[in-house]
């Protein structure tokens, strides 16, 4: 799906895939730390989430997350984008 995410889609058909992968990762992803760590790195790193437009071919995640310490990082849920920019 990520694939097709990189070619020109229909907004629609962008929104839909977008919309599964962040379900799937909602459901299925592995957590690599604890809330309390999540919490305590988004109080010491002002961090800024957005979603990512259904038709952005460079950008082909649900989430982007910002911080000054990670600069952009991308994935489709909170915690691989927070997982993503702690690693960093």
């Amino acid at each position: 799906m990520r694939d097709k995410l990189r070619e020109f889609v229909l907004y629609e058909e962008g929104e839909r895939i977008r919309k599964l992968l962040h379900e799937k990762a909602k459901r299925e992803y592995k957590s690599k730390h604890t809330l309390e760590e999540y919490f305590k790195f988004m109080n010491e790193n002002a961090c800024s989430f957005n979603v990512n437009h259904p038709q952005s071919q460079n950008h082909p995640w649900f989430f982007c997350l910002f911080t000054v310490k990670s600069q952009h990082v991308y994935g489709d849920c909170v915690e691989e984008c927070l997982n993503r920019a702690m690693k960093i």
